[in-house]
């Protein structure tokens, strides 16, 4: 017959003394909450990702077609989801401080979306890129580095865990700081170089009124240069050097009979000819993505300056603009590159 003495001790065991097969504390918080972590920053960072595409491709997170909800409804299910499964998972492996370890996992994904955040509005999103990779690798490394400090001090104390995170942000935003200036450097030199090099083609806008804010070419293509007035009002003025052959094909591969043009038979988008400082102009309007206004320039033989504004009512500030185009000259390169990066080149 059992002893008083071992029915007693029989009840007061844990209810959480029965862990799943095979599956200790060192496989909970690796296995488990490492991939939590990472997971938890994939699904908003893919959600990111996919919304710019789509809206760089004109597809708004409103119509059908569009994945952003479903990554967004993912993410959200997933942290839903994840941390009551985990916080079971920890207590049935006696896990110390279950929930104080969940919450600092969670926080170290938040400080990280954060900092992207931070970086982006200080910095600019002209590095999103790379402000995305160190974000990538600073997720997989504290999804690592995380559930190993808090196994070093046994789930007691978490003051290495909050250590590394701290570690991480200081070396993150380095990072993120050494490759701003370093892609500064090349937009510097990538300007000078394409104004060096068809001095008389580019059309730059001659006002007080705008600053060039930002400018970059692609494959030799087009220079791009976005102005901004003292108001927050915006311009994008893209200059194609060989606009039908490089820029707008047909669907069979060859160049569009009419470049200016081009575009105007697609869904949902409406074109206007005009005149404006003596120059052909074809305005294009997207009904669909408002505000989307385009004007395309018959700017010089074999050369097309397209103007774009995404504000409300910009279509006037376009017109306008036409008449402040002018073509750049021997030492505006220079000139440019300093007015975009606030002085010479780092």
């Amino acid at each position: 017959m059992d002893s008083p003495k071992t029915e007693a001790s029989e009840s007061d065991a844990s209810p959480y003394s029965d862990p799943p097969a095979g599956c200790g504390p060192g496989t909970a918080l690796f296995v488990g909450g490492g991939t939590y972590m990472f997971l938890l920053f994939l699904g908003p960072a893919l959600t990111v990702l996919v919304s710019g595409l789509e809206a760089a491709h004109e597809v708004s997170s409103h119509s059908p077609g569009s994945v952003v909800p479903a990554f967004a409804l993912g993410s959200m299910a997933l942290a839903g989801i994840g941390f009551p499964l985990l916080l079971w998972l920890y207590r049935r492996v006696d896990l110390a401080r279950p929930v104080a370890i969940l919450f600092l996992m969670v926080a170290a994904v938040g400080v990280i979306h954060l900092q992207l955040i931070v970086t982006v509005s200080l910095l600019g999103s002209a590095d999103f890129g790379s402000f995305l990779a160190s974000a990538l690798w600073a997720a997989l490394f504290t999804s690592l580095a995380v559930p190993i400090a808090v196994m070093w001090e046994g789930g007691h104390r978490l003051r290495w865990a909050v250590a590394v995170i701290v570690v991480v942000v200081l070396l993150r935003a380095l990072v993120d700081w050494n490759n701003h200036l370093r892609e500064e450097r090349e937009r510097f030199d990538d300007v000078v170089r394409t104004l060096s090099e068809y001095p008389g083609e580019v059309a730059l806008v001659e006002s007080e009124e705008w600053s060039a804010v930002r400018a970059w070419n692609r494959r030799e293509e087009f220079l791009k240069v976005d102005y901004e007035t003292p108001e927050g009002d915006r311009i994008e003025v893209t200059t194609w050097a060989d606009f039908a052959t490089d820029a707008t094909v047909d669907h069979d591969g060859s160049a569009p009979a009419d470049v200016l043009r081009d575009g105007c038979d697609v869904d949902h988008r409406t074109c206007e000819e005009t005149e404006e400082a003596g120059l052909s102009v074809v305005i294009l309007r997207n009904e669909t993505l408002p505000p989307n206004d385009l004007m395309r320039v018959a700017w010089r033989p074999g050369v097309y300056v397209e103007i774009r504004s995404r504000e409300e009512g910009g279509l006037e500030g376009l017109r306008e603009s036409v008449g402040l185009l002018r073509p750049a000259e021997e030492g505006d390169g220079v000139a440019l590159a300093e007015e975009i990066t606030g002085g010479p080149r780092l």
